[in-house]
């Protein structure tokens, strides 16, 4: 019922505003909402990219964003976000009555939305090499492998398409050099 009341777009317009403690409560609406039917979550976000040509505005990538963004060393908050995204991506999830609901979330998510989540991963192994390998980014790094390795998973045709195109392959191998034993696993 709240999601008929726009509760989805106020979350949004918090997730775009300066304050921390509106956010945090924007996210935990966010989470709740998600968890109880992430179906409402993937229309409202699918709805959004018809009149919405600025990805930065996203919903979903204004989530991403705010993982990418977790002040604490142990990146709980985005643990947490990033397991809310896993249940929005999750087939198993989807429901079977609407056919075309896994085809056109998976295809809006991998065009409009991977490469932002990756985007840290990708800046930190440009020209093939490490340029940052402190705790916080080593940590970030590693929520982002374990989201990708959910991705291979389930969404097998659409990773690996994914894979080739943007040669994401070569970037985790870079990832090996790292001084932090849990990215070298």
């Amino acid at each position: 019922a709240l999601a008929t009341h726009g509760i989805l777009n106020v979350i949004q317009v918090m997730l775009s505003l300066d304050d921390v403690t509106t956010k945090q409560a924007a996210l935990d609406v966010f989470a709740s909402i998600v968890e109880c039917n992430p179906s409402t979550v993937r229309e409202y976000m699918l709805q959004e990219t018809q009149s919405t040509q600025d990805d930065d505005e996203l919903l979903l990538n204004l989530v991403i964003s705010e993982i990418q963004s977790d002040p604490d060393p142990e990146l709980s908050g985005a643990l947490n976000l990033m397991n809310y995204l896993k249940l929005l991506i999750d087939p198993e999830n989807m429901m079977a009555v609407v056919i075309s609901e896994k085809t056109e979330f998976l295809s809006f998510f991998y065009f409009r939305s991977m490469s932002v989540l990756l985007a840290p991963l990708m800046a930190n192994t440009s020209d093939l090499r490490l340029t940052r390998d402190d705790f916080h980014i080593g940590q970030l790094q590693n929520l982002i492998l374990d989201f990708v390795t959910f991705c291979i998973e389930h969404h097998t045709y659409h990773m690996r398409n994914f894979l080739n195109k943007k040669d994401l392959l070569r970037r985790v191998l870079v990832l090996l050099k790292s001084k932090h034993q849990f990215l070298q696993l």
